[in-house]
């Protein structure tokens, strides 16, 4: 019944409304990135590429999780899907750590919100065959993504991990960008893996630290203190589809580089920042600054005190934000306009098409929200059934 009465009072509302195209959207609803985090010191050996996140590989990044306040990237192809984000932000754990072994170590944990799926195969060297790298589009299924920035914003090294579930083939996707030295080769349950356990998948992933670093900020494979890295990194899910054909995702990043990002449309976008420090992460997750011997200390341990401390990593506890009363606005986002292959348009230009959408974003008395993508349909329903405001929907190249 509800549904025949939103498409009712859809009707009355959209008659005189443009149709637009839908693709999946990005969204931070501070306008732009603002974490920082403090990359501190493992002991080689404790680093293993197992599906664990052991307490003394790597160091949470302390994340805002409420979806109204967080800075956070949110991504996602339907209004649904929207929602699925604010509680798949619930849901999510980044990690890091560096090592003079295997260099910058990432982690990842994500419970999906529906059981992990992918049957998309390991794409090769001619799926992009105008430009010879496999990209990463397998992520629309699930997966996670870490990109590294230099200090003009632009990529420096782009990877993508996920897994085929049909045969249990971890995939392993790139655009050629391959860090400081301009190659990188990267080995399967050495250098990276993928595992799911219930509705979990685990990322592990470590990179050489010269692709990250700067040769200016090394000594040898150790990065200077305090020596900044720039990036972004994404958990996807879905579980539907092949690579982007009749894909539904939504994903979390913490960086505005992050999967499916657009990253001129928001007000202030940036990577995330974390700083190396020599101090060692020790047993439950705290760090040790006496562990880094004379030879190997090319800096000072930061001090800088507006840097997060070292969570201890003993267990995972999530909790709700305080609710609030429902508010409802109207926004405005961009949409990249694809064609019906799910390719990005461009005009004779060259320029990548966008589309401006104004929408209704609604949020609930659970500090949840809910956008109203470039659906018409949507938008009217949802605007006839809180008041008698119009929505404005434009299509505009730029």
């Amino acid at each position: 019944m509800k549904r025949v009465i939103t498409l009712a009072l859809s009707v009355l509302v959209i008659v005189s409304l443009f149709v637009v195209s839908v693709s999946a959207e990005a969204y931070n609803p501070v306008g732009g990135c603002k974490t920082e985090t403090t990359i501190y010191r493992a002991n080689a050996a404790d680093v293993v590429k197992d599906g664990v996140i052991g307490e003394n590989e790597y160091v949470e990044i302390d994340i805002n999780r409420d979806p109204n306040t967080t800075d956070l990237m949110l991504s996602f192809q339907t209004a649904e899907r929207f929602e699925d984000c604010c509680e798949f932000l619930n849901k999510v754990h980044f990690y890091l750590s560096w090592d003079e072994t295997h260099g910058l170590n990432v982690g990842v944990t994500a419970e999906l919100l529906e059981t992990p799926w992918s049957a998309t195969p390991q794409p090769d060297d001619t799926y992009y065959a105008d430009q010879g790298f496999p990209g990463d589009e397998f992520l629309f299924q699930f997966g996670m993504m870490f990109r590294v920035a230099g200090k003009d914003d632009e990529t420096v090294m782009n990877r993508g991990i996920g897994l085929n579930t049909e045969t249990n083939t971890i995939l392993y996707g790139h655009y050629n960008e391959n860090g400081y030295t301009g190659t990188l080769s990267q080995k399967v349950y050495e250098d990276y893996i993928v595992t799911v356990n219930g509705n979990t998948v685990t990322y592990e992933i470590s990179f050489p630290i010269e692709s990250v670093v700067e040769a200016q900020y090394l000594d040898g494979k150790i990065p200077a203190a305090d020596s900044e890295l720039r990036f972004s990194v994404s958990a996807t899910g879905g579980s539907q589809g092949e690579y982007n054909n009749d894909a539904n995702m939504y994903a979390i990043s913490i960086g505005d580089a992050g999967y499916m990002a657009q990253w001129e449309v928001f007000d202030a976008p940036a990577h995330a920042k974390g700083f190396f420090s020599h101090e060692t992460i020790v047993k439950g997750g705290d760090v040790d600054d006496t562990t880094a011997s004379d030879d190997t200390q090319i800096g000072e341990i930061p001090t800088d005190t507006e840097r997060p401390d070292a969570p201890v990593i003993t267990e995972i506890v999530t909790t709700n934000p305080p609710t609030q009363p429902a508010t409802t606005e109207i926004v405005t986002s961009y949409v990249t306009e694809t064609d019906d292959n799910g390719d990005i348009v461009t005009d004779d230009k060259g320029d990548v098409v966008t589309n401006v959408v104004s929408s209704v974003v609604t949020q609930k008395p659970d500090n949840t929200t809910s956008p109203v993508t470039g659906d018409p349909m949507i938008i009217a329903a949802v605007v006839a059934a809180i008041s008698a405001c119009g929505v404005v929907v434009a299509k505009k190249r730029k």
